[in-house]
C-alpha cells in the first residue's frame, strides 16, 4: 500500500463527506474515512461520548491499513481535528508509527476548547447553537424523522468535543493548521496555540471559504494534500 490519508469528520459527519476526496485524490492517497459509531452502516451502534472511546474504536479498525502503508497522513475538521490529534498520539504509543503529518482544520487546539457550549440545551436551542458553531445548516435536520434519527449521534459528538480537555502533549508529527478565510468562528489567532502540542513549528494555511469550506469549497484542500503527497 502507498500513502494513506485517514480522515476524521466534523460533528455529525460520516464517510459520505469524504467520497469526493477519494475520487479527487486517487493516485496521491488512499483515502480512508473514519466511520464512528452511531451513523451510516453503524447507525445502531451506541455513539461515543468521549474522545478516548472514539480512538479506542477507530485504531483497531485502521491498524492493518496503517501498518501496510508507506506513510500515514491524518486529517480532521472541527471535532475531527481533535480526534485526529488524539489518534496521532495513540498511533505512536501503540504501534510506534509516527504520522507523516497531522492536518488540523477549522478547530481550536485540543487544550483550548471553544468558550461556548451546546451540550445540555433543549433540541431547538441545541440545533440553533450547533448551526451557529458550524456556520452551516444541515438540511437533514429539517425532516422530523431524520432529525429524530440523527439527533442522538449529533448530541454525542458535541458532548465528546466539549468534554475533552487534555493536558497539552506534543507530537513529533508535523502539524498543519488550516482555516477558511471567511471563518467567523475560528480566527488565525485561535490557531496559534496548536504550537503547544507540536514539537516542530506548525504551518498555518488560510484557504478560501468559511468554517465549512471542506464541504462548500474543498478544492484548495485537495491541492494542499496533493502537495504533501509529492
Amino acid at each position: 500500500m502507498g500513502r494513506l490519508l485517514i480522515c476524521f469528520p466534523h460533528a455529525g459527519g460520516g464517510t459520505i463527506f469524504f467520497r469526493s476526496w477519494q475520487r479527487m485524490l486517487a493516485g496521491h492517497f488512499e483515502v480512508e474515512p473514519v466511520l464512528l459509531p452511531g451513523r451510516e452502516r453503524r447507525l445502531l451502534d451506541p455513539p461515543c461520548l468521549r474522545i478516548e472511546a472514539a480512538i479506542d474504536d477507530a485504531l483497531p479498525r485502521l491498524r492493518g491499513k496503517v501498518e501496510a502503508a508507506s506513510s500515514v497522513t491524518v486529517f480532521g475538521h472541527s471535532l475531527g481535528a481533535v480526534l485526529a490529534y488524539a489518534f496521532v498520539l495513540r498511533l505512536s504509543d501503540v504501534t510506534g508509527i509516527q504520522a507523516s503529518r497531522l492536518i488540523a482544520s477549522g478547530s481550536h487546539p485540543p487544550h483550548k476548547p471553544r468558550p461556548r457550549h451546546a451540550t445540555g440545551l433543549r433540541d431547538d436551542a441545541f440545533l440553533a447553537k450547533v448551526s451557529e458553531f458550524a456556520g452551516f445548516n444541515d438540511p437533514a435536520m429539517l425532516d422530523l424523522e431524520m432529525r429524530e434519527l440523527l439527533l442522538p449521534m449529533l448530541r454525542a459528538d458535541v458532548a465528546m468535543h466539549e468534554s475533552y480537555l487534555p493536558e497539552p502533549r506534543r507530537t513529533a508529527s508535523p502539524i498543519t493548521v488550516v482555516r477558511g478565510r471567511d471563518d467567523a468562528l475560528i480566527s488565525a489567532e485561535d490557531l496559534l496555540p496548536w504550537q503547544d502540542v507540536a514539537e516542530k513549528p506548525i504551518e498555518m494555511i488560510t484557504v478560501p471559504g468559511g468554517h465549512m469550506y471542506p464541504v462548500e469549497q474543498p478544492e484548495p484542500m485537495f491541492e494542499l494534500l496533493k502537495h504533501y503527497a509529492d
